[in-house]
């Protein structure tokens, strides 16, 4: 088993529980990501800095990070494009780890599904649909945003996701942020 959970929003909202929700992820064996949610109309640097240092160093059995990247901010696709491109790129210098897009099909395809973005394993949302619509430059995702209810032992709604794999290409995934 294993849990996302948001660490850092744009540069103005960190996760009020990241620092519990962190370490608890793992004591209760799960494996344990973190993501931070884009804002294209925020620095992209001070983004990446702003989420590196809320979850501090990240544990080689801990899942590449990932980038909520789902609104545009009205800053034009190009300023998405370079903002995403240099959050995804300090991120990963930063950690060792390729990190993942999470996005929907509609979202992306509205920024011209660029080929700049194939080397990042793609985390899909679509939720209540028997199979989701990976949108191009992917032909296929490493993380299926499939549901968000309600789950026993959570105040809150959960997304519920599935991964693209078995648990060893689970384990893989996590240590070399590939299939």
């Amino acid at each position: 088993m294993y849990g996302y959970v948001k660490a850092t929003e744009g540069l103005t909202y960190a996760n009020p529980v990241f620092s519990d929700d962190w370490p608890t992820i793992k004591t209760v064996g799960m494996v344990r990501g973190a993501y931070h949610y884009f804002h294209a109309s925020d620095d992209p640097v001070d983004q990446a800095n702003f989420f590196l240092n809320a979850i501090g160093a990240m544990a080689d059995d801990d899942l590449p990070p990932a980038l909520d990247w789902e609104v545009d901010d009205n800053a034009g696709v190009q300023t998405n494009i370079q903002g995403a491109l240099v959050w995804l790129e300090t991120v990963e210098k930063a950690t060792g780890k390729t990190p993942l897009i999470y996005t929907r099909a509609r979202f992306f395809n509205k920024l011209g599904n660029p080929i700049e973005f194939a080397r990042y394993p793609l985390w899909i949302a679509e939720t209540e649909v028997i199979c989701p619509k990976v949108p191009p430059p992917w032909k296929n995702y490493a993380i299926w945003q499939w549901s968000m209810r309600h789950v026993n032992g959570v105040k809150t709604i959960v997304d519920l996701d599935l991964f693209n794999g078995s648990n060893d290409q689970l384990d893989h995934f996590t240590h070399n942020g590939t299939l």
